[in-house]
């Protein structure tokens, strides 16, 4: 397990409309190249008790989890359509994740997590999602000889 820097660039694009958001924070980077972890604590004030976690698997299959006050699992697969859950502060909704695409480039010393996914409820389109994780490890400070 190792302690790295993230920085995610979260777009969603619900009515024609465009939003996006970024956050950078230190979390964990565990596993390898092909299969890995990557985890940090919430900073949105409305899931500030929440860990998430990106699991990745053959670099085409992530697990998002959300674990704390809200619990969520959302499953994003290349090509797939997958049934999740997901906790809210206002509700827990059940939603279908087609994911269109997943590009893995991390490393043991960092690289970037893009994937992009629609969701619907009901079979009814409801947003377009698009997330940029780049990841880097955190320099200890080395003394001065």
């Amino acid at each position: 397990m190792k302690e790295v820097i993230f920085s995610i660039l979260d777009k969603h694009e619900v009515d024609g409309e465009s939003v996006s958001s970024e956050l950078i924070t230190i979390g964990t980077f565990c596993g390898d190249e092909d299969d890995y972890s990557l985890t940090y604590n919430e900073q949105d004030e409305s899931f500030l008790n929440c860990t998430t976690t990106l699991r990745v698997q053959n670099k085409n299959k992530i697990t998002m989890t959300r674990s704390g006050d809200f619990i969520t699992e959302m499953v994003i697969e290349q090509g797939k359509r997958h049934n999740s859950h997901y906790s809210t502060p206002t509700g827990n909704l059940f939603m279908g994740v087609f994911a269109r695409k997943v590009d893995s480039r991390i490393t043991h010393s960092g690289g970037s997590l893009s994937f992009s996914y629609t969701i619907d409820f009901n079979s009814d389109f409801a947003s377009f999602n698009e997330l940029n994780v780049t990841v880097r490890e955190v320099k200890k400070n080395v003394p001065l000889s």
